[in-house]
């Protein structure tokens, strides 16, 4: 009897059975925390819509100064899906004025806002943004042009689209159009614009 119990004292530590069961417990934490880094991750929105984004989404901006993790980088004519939201920049270009007093020098983007969600959702021009070559984030600027995207709610499957307006005076170069419907959640759409 005692040789048997010496036996079992001196036996290696990974063949004694409380080893083997905390052993067993990490490989399956380990197995459980690869297989989930591979797939898309999807997130209740508010109103019980869903968003989806890629682990990895295509980056189309290398060295863009202030990327985040989970922007979308899209191209214009190009939609980010964002909190149950679709925005598409659908055209972006510099105009010098955008009426007879209004002379300083814009971005003017044209862009579509479509709720994927499945109750009503707000829209706002101020969810739109510009990051200007010097790294400054303005907010829209409140323009008489024509078709200036305003605010409401849109309804299951509603859409609206319109201008929107940023004042950047002699600004040359690289502009980021940034759209950030829901405050709380990270993810954020971006679109390049380049003006020579």
């Amino acid at each position: 009897m005692a040789a048997k119990a010496h036996a079992k004292a001196i036996r290696p530590w990974y063949k004694k059975k409380r080893y083997m069961g905390a052993i067993a417990i990490a490989v399956l934490i380990g197995i459980a925390a690869s297989g989930g880094g591979g797939g898309s991750k999807t997130k209740v929105a508010e109103g019980g819509g869903t968003t989806t984004t890629a682990p990895s989404s295509k980056v189309l901006f290398p060295g863009r100064v202030d990327a985040q993790k989970e922007d979308q980088e899209r191209n214009i004519g190009e939609g980010a899906k964002l909190s149950g939201y679709t925005g598409t920049v659908i055209g972006a270009g510099h105009q010098q004025s955008v009426s007879d007093f209004e002379t300083n020098g814009y971005v003017v983007i044209g862009v579509t806002v479509v709720n994927r969600d499945t109750k009503a959702q707000p829209y706002n021009l101020f969810d739109w943004k510009l990051q200007t070559p010097s790294g400054q984030v303005i907010d829209p600027t409140i323009t008489s042009i024509d078709g200036l995207l305003d605010s409401g709610d849109l309804v299951t499957g509603g859409s609206v689209s319109g201008k929107v307006v940023f004042e950047v005076g002699s600004q040359k170069g690289d502009f980021f159009i940034i759209y950030k419907p829901d405050p709380f959640d990270a993810a954020r759409g971006i679109w390049k614009l380049t003006v020579p």
